[in-house]
């Protein structure tokens, strides 16, 4: 089953009602966020195969295997000169998630021609991902979304154990072509 949005609180936001600190958004992307998210130079780069506590990059899933998965991907069209920010949000988050509870495995990759940044995890169960998304690292991370990149999207699905081995990012990327731009960017 695809869960094509997640509560508007848990998507890409967070953004206070309130608060002194409020990110200064990137210049609206209006109606180009669709062409930036479908954007593909024919390059991504990935970081490294799929690891965690859960999985080894060799031989798959690791301790006693779970008939369902819930394997999420995130999507950021981040312009280069919000990098340098984006870099450190996302060290502070590699920190948290690497020995986060729950947690099977992750992976990132970026196409740089098309300034996209993404993310693919995969966890034991919906509640282990929302325990990640509203720690503090991730918080922090997606209260300034607004003011490091100019659209992006997320989606999660179960998956079956066979299906988590034999997973790729040209799954995750085919899996997130389906979902529109998140509402947050709507200013």
């Amino acid at each position: 089953m695809i869960h094509r949005t997640l509560p508007l609180v848990f998507v890409l936001g967070l953004v206070p009602a309130c608060a002194d600190d409020d990110p200064t958004p990137q210049e609206n992307p209006g109606d180009n966020a669709a062409e930036l998210l479908a954007c593909s130079s024919g390059d991504l780069q990935v970081s490294g195969p799929l690891a965690g506590a859960g999985f080894d990059p060799n031989t798959g899933l690791t301790g006693e295997r779970q008939e369902t998965y819930v394997v999420s991907t995130t999507q950021l069209v981040v312009p280069p000169e919000a990098m340098s920010e984006f870099g450190g949000l996302v060290a502070d988050i590699f920190t948290d998630i690497s020995t986060r509870e729950g947690l099977v495995a992750y992976g990132f990759a970026s196409d740089e021609g098309c300034n996209h940044q993404r993310t693919l995890t995969v966890w034991t169960s919906e509640e282990a991902m929302f325990g990640f998304m509203v720690g503090e690292a991730h918080t922090r991370a997606m209260n300034a979304t607004l003011g490091v990149s100019d659209a992006g999207r997320v989606t999660h699905w179960s998956a079956t154990a066979d299906e988590v081995e034999a997973l790729t990012w040209d799954q995750a990327v085919a899996r997130m072509a389906e979902v529109e731009n998140s509402s947050v960017y709507d200013r």
